[in-house]
């Protein structure tokens, strides 16, 4: 009986213990934080095939560049950020130099540009098109730019800038000058160019929208891109997600979902300059 008894004690520990180990798994599957100023919590979908494959969950959080960056300095690597998804590299670089991102090893900045809202001119109905790059219109002797269509008249600087680091012989000056301001009248045989982000065309727009010859320098515009913290409480996972967004079939699921376009890797430019697809009006 002694022997009966100590047996039956024994399969019912193992029982307990195969039930118990069958849980395990689960309760140890990661899940990785990622802060972004352009997807939402609804746009977790992105990540779907990601998650089932990697056995890996991941949660979007919606929250402004400046309360990412207030989480970080307060809190510092005790936060739960994982990754950040952004809109604007102007703040991968503000990221960048407090250094709070992990160096990735793709490239100098730490942060990986997947799409971009490149910036298109719009001429009159009557226009002719006598330019193709950003460079002919900023040397065009009778050209104005319209500055009211950009998005953001704190992004006007930027946009400034990034045009004249590609094309050196034009200084910001001669841009600035370009500019027309408010009220005043146009000078006879002066050409007005209208210009704005692609998220901000309107349909009637198209008809009449130049996007830039990209063949030397690529596109100008608002690179969304991603880039993982610094010390995060789950750096190995982080990693795979940086590498998974990185791919191109990810990167265009993630321009069509923002209607802007996905960035083409170019390995002679090193992701020096952004590159996209070159006929932009299939992506309507």
């Amino acid at each position: 009986m002694n022997a009966k008894l100590f047996l039956s004690v024994v399969v019912g520990f193992l029982v307990l213990l195969s039930s118990c180990t069958e849980n395990i798994p689960s309760s140890r599957i990661r899940t990785i934080h990622i802060y972004s100023d352009v997807l939402s919590p609804s746009d977790d979908d992105l990540f779907y095939n990601f998650e089932r494959i990697n056995k890996i969950d991941v949660q979007v959080h919606c929250l402004s560049f400046f309360e990412i960056q207030k989480r970080l300095k307060e809190k510092r690597y005790s936060t739960n950020i994982d990754m950040v998804l952004l809109g604007e590299p102007r703040d991968f670089k503000s990221l960048q130099q407090d250094r709070y991102l992990y160096h990735t090893k793709v490239s100098d900045e730490n942060w990986q540009p997947l799409a971009i809202d490149p910036l298109v001119f719009l001429f009159e109905n009557d226009s002719t098109r006598n330019f193709t790059t950003y460079g002919q219109i900023a040397r065009g002797s009778a050209v104005l730019l319209e500055p009211s269509r950009l998005l953001s008249a704190t992004y006007l600087p930027e946009t400034i800038e990034q045009i004249t680091e590609i094309y050196k012989d034009v200084n910001s000056k001669t841009w600035s000058q370009k500019l027309k301001m408010p009220d005043s009248l146009l000078p006879k045989k002066t050409e007005l160019i209208r210009w704005a982000f692609h998220s901000e065309l309107k349909p009637n727009d198209f008809r009449y929208g130049l996007y830039p010859d990209q063949r030397f320098f690529g596109a100008v515009g608002k690179s969304v891109g991603v880039g993982v913290i610094h010390n995060c409480p789950n750096l190995v996972e982080a990693r795979k997600l940086f590498e998974w967004c990185r791919k191109e079939k990810w990167r265009n699921k993630l321009a069509k979902k923002m209607n802007i376009f996905s960035i083409i890797n170019n390995e002679s430019n090193k992701d020096r300059y952004p590159y996209i697809y070159q006929n932009f009006h299939y992506h309507q």
